[in-house]
């Protein structure tokens, strides 16, 4: 009888842990970000080796309006010519594309809370040892009131800010 009760209760107990599922956090309501205050999510690819390449940069901001916060973004893309690297040195590149006031859903909400995980992430597995030294990839997030910042370089790939990237550039006003 007593293996019997303990079987059963082994049996009990694998199938509740199986059951119990950890739920995925996504921070979609941008909490930490206050009024007034502007999250740049920025990456920079190596089109021109250490150079550097073309910048991508995505702004959330959140506005008071009508007794409400809501969340806004911009977005703004430059683009490098390799071929004239010496025209770049001590000033700016010219904004090649750019969208302004763009309202948040909960699709861009969602991806803008997964590219911050995903970079967190590649930030904890990097491995400075191995890393490229003349790579100009570089990503990063920041706040403008400096309770979040985080950069890598030279950076992997970073899908998730590529694909909100495209998906915002694409995405009919």
């Amino acid at each position: 009888m007593k293996i019997f009760n303990l079987i059963i209760t082994i049996c009990f107990l694998i199938s509740c842990s199986q059951k119990v599922k950890q739920k995925k956090e996504i921070y979609t309501n941008l909490s930490f970000l206050d009024t007034n205050d502007t999250l740049v999510l920025s990456f920079n690819n190596d089109k021109c080796g250490e150079w550097g390449g073309d910048n991508q940069n995505i702004i959330v901001y959140k506005e008071f309006y009508k007794g409400k916060n809501i969340i806004l973004l911009d977005i703004n893309e430059y683009n490098m010519d390799c071929d004239s690297i010496e025209n770049y040195i001590n000033k700016p590149i010219k904004k090649s594309f750019e969208k302004k006031r763009i309202k948040i859903d909960t699709q861009k909400l969602n991806l803008i809370s997964e590219a911050i995980e995903e970079l967190i992430k590649l930030q904890m597995n990097f491995d400075a040892e191995k890393a490229i030294s003349n790579s100009g990839r570089l990503s990063g997030i920041g706040t403008s009131n400096k309770k979040l910042h985080l950069q890598i370089y030279p950076s992997p790939k970073w899908l998730t800010f590529e694909k909100l990237f495209k998906f915002i550039k694409n995405e009919k006003q």
